[in-house]
């Protein structure tokens, strides 16, 4: 879904406002029931929200918004290249200007957002080797699921898609964190040490 910035537009019966849950993993926020989000790192740096959010129709909608945390929209020539991510207070974020992208259009606050949270200086080099590696393994289990030869649908094919570039993500993380001398997970410990 490729997302815009808002156009002066008529939207009085279609404007939503969705209060998201942070969630702590991406597997989660797939299988969410309700409005869901978390943020990942990109390997160049980047951060991207993550969004499940669901209209008020019930329609749900899956989006990946390229965010500027603790700052304001970066508009490059006609193009918002990143949404603005702000705190409202603690553990409350938002984000501006509102989303719309022809099938959705609203404003998204979000809220149980860790403290310190993940982008925030001093955070980056810290990494829960037990988390990361059960969110690969969660997603290991989602890919084993899907078989090419079992025709899947566009949507599968997407999924399938992110759940790779989410694996590569916690493995460059996971990687990171062992080669800079961090503890392994307890899954991988012999003794089961969380040293």
């Amino acid at each position: 879904m490729a997302l815009k910035a808002p156009v002066p537009t008529d939207y009085a019966t279609a404007v939503h406002h969705n209060v998201v849950v942070w969630m702590s993993t991406f597997a989660q926020v797939m299988s969410a029931k309700s409005d869901a989000c978390t943020a990942v790192r990109a390997p160049d740096g980047r951060w991207d929200l993550i969004l499940v959010l669901f209209r008020g129709d019930g329609k749900r909608i899956q989006t990946t918004v390229p965010i500027n945390p603790g700052g304001a929209p970066i508009i490059v020539g006609e193009e918002m290249t990143k949404w603005g991510f702000l705190p409202l207070g603690s553990s409350v974020w938002t984000l501006t200007p509102s989303l719309d992208s022809g099938d959705y259009h609203g404003f998204v606050v979000v809220r149980n957002v860790p403290l310190p949270a993940p982008w925030e200086p001093g955070t980056e080099a810290s990494v829960d080797p037990d988390v990361n590696l059960t969110e690969q393994r969660e997603l290991q289990q989602r890919l084993d699921l899907v078989r090419l030869d079992d025709f899947p649908r566009d949507e599968d094919i997407a999924a399938s898609i992110r759940d790779l570039n989410r694996l590569s993500e916690l493995a460059h993380e996971m990687d990171r964190w062992l080669s800079s001398g961090g503890n392994l997970p307890t899954a991988w410990r012999a003794d089961g040490d969380r040293r």
